[in-house]
């Protein structure tokens, strides 16, 4: 059996922090169901309104802001003259607005979340370019050694000391290698998705509108 260990070496080129968040706002299982939870309410609070107010307008469940990459809750109401909001409007409206505070709590979580592992990953990836740097500096410094040894310009014990330090910089290339693929399976993780997928992935799904909001205050 013939093993193969060349995929190790292959890692995705520098993550877009935005591509990276678009995909985690569009696609987390948790930020999904906390989407799901605030349209349920919203929806509960639109039925104790309708029972008693039939003309009040809501605004819009929520939406994806394409420009800053990030859901917005649509939380205004307008309500009739008088009105008190009692009773079960009024606890529809807590409720509507927990869920508003759950979900704008765990987006921005997930957001630094996925920032943290960007950037974690592009610094792997620049020491593993570091060291792959100096071994091929190093490559080079020993074929020259290996001509002058051969002129008989320097010593073995000379060649021998170059060959050692090559040796270590293999080592430090393979942990540094190591090291890229941990921090790119932490993206990946911070995404809950693979990042072996076409760009077209990232992209707005259907549902999400492109209208611009403000951040909200429950």
């Amino acid at each position: 059996m013939s093993l193969s260990f060349a995929s190790l070496n292959e890692l995705p080129d520098d993550i877009p922090a935005d591509a990276a968040r678009r995909q985690a706002l569009l696609g987390r299982a948790d930020i999904l169901g906390a989407l799901a939870e605030y349209a349920a309410s919203q929806s509960a609070l639109q039925l104790e309104i309708a029972k008693q107010y039939p003309d009040v307008h809501l605004s819009p469940g929520y939406e994806f802001d394409q420009g800053d990459n990030k859901w917005s809750l649509g939380l205004a109401m307008t309500l009739p003259v008088l009105n008190q909001n009692k009773g079960a409007i009024a606890e529809a409206a807590a409720k509507r607005a927990e869920a508003a505070a759950m979900f704008n709590a765990l987006q921005a979580g997930v957001v630094a979340e996925i920032e943290r592992a960007v950037a974690g990953y592009r610094v792997a990836l620049q020491k593993r370019d570091d060291t792959e740097a100096l071994r091929s500096n190093l490559l080079k410094q020993e074929k020259t050694a290996q001509a002058m040894l051969d002129a008989g310009e320097i010593s073995k014990p000379e060649l021998a000391a170059l060959r050692l330090q090559l040796s270590a910089s293999a080592l430090a290339r393979l942990d540094a290698l190591t090291k890229s693929q941990q921090a790119l399976g932490q993206l990946e993780d911070a995404l809950q998705s693979s990042l072996g997928v076409p760009t077209s992935a990232w992209q707005t799904s259907p549902r999400a509108s492109s209208t611009s909001k403000a951040t909200i205050h429950p």
